[in-house]
């Protein structure tokens, strides 16, 4: 399913409630290192009792993904981090992945608010009972590339379209010159058969007509 999600200022595609480790002990800094060493950004979402959803944090991907540093989200409900998002199923999605576990994913979320502009594939993972997290990747440069390659087709199937009614029209065409010159060879032909004994039929019409002009009536019986 496409979501469209457009504004005029800061924001960013989704979010999801935080790991849940303190950063400050071992335990807690290793599964943080490895999910700031991966190519995909996530975004962390708590549900209060309330049904706020509020954002608790992102690696390092997301911040090279989106282009801003999402810590400015910390503390934020997922409608004030990303204004235009509220008048998507997103939110309802989110909600129904952290109280539920109910995965969810779209592979053309449409943002353009602020800073942040592109189309992104999102999929959501609960973390916890009340917790979720949120993977986007940046799709903008495959989109365009989809598009592009959909006016391509489109260009050549009216190509082809166009040629083939030329095709189909130079064929009548040469049916019809076909059946004139068979036409003609025929008349020819015919005209040709009929010639010699029409002319022989002159012919003896003249001698007739002679011997009838000299009174010859015996010679013309």
């Amino acid at each position: 399913m496409d979501h469209d999600a457009r504004s005029g200022s800061s924001g960013g595609p989704g979010g999801s409630p935080g790991i849940g480790a303190d950063p400050g002990t071992a335990a807690g800094a290793r599964p943080a290192d490895l999910m700031d060493r991966l190519p995909v950004g996530i975004h962390f979402y708590a549900l209060r009792p309330d049904g706020a959803l509020v954002f608790e944090g992102a690696n390092a991907a997301a911040d090279r993904i989106l282009g801003v540093e999402n810590a400015r989200f910390v503390g934020l409900t997922l409608e004030a981090a990303f204004p235009p998002l509220a008048a998507t199923e997103v939110p309802r999605r989110y909600r129904e992945t952290a109280a539920h576990g109910t995965p969810w994913r779209t592979e053309n979320l449409i943002f353009e608010h602020g800073e942040i502009r592109g189309a992104f594939d999102v999929q959501t993972f609960q973390v916890a009972l009340g917790r979720m997290g949120v993977i986007f990747t940046d799709i903008t440069e495959r989109k365009r590339a989809e598009t592009s390659l959909a006016s391509d087709r489109d260009r050549l199937e009216a190509q082809v379209a166009q040629r083939t009614t030329e095709l189909h029209a130079a064929q009548g065409d040469l049916v019809r010159s076909e059946r004139e010159a068979a036409l003609g060879r025929l008349m020819a032909t015919v005209s040709h058969e009929l010639s010699t004994p029409l002319q022989t039929l002159r012919a003896a019409i003249f001698h007739i007509g002679e011997a009838c002009a000299r009174g010859d009536r015996d010679r013309v019986k």
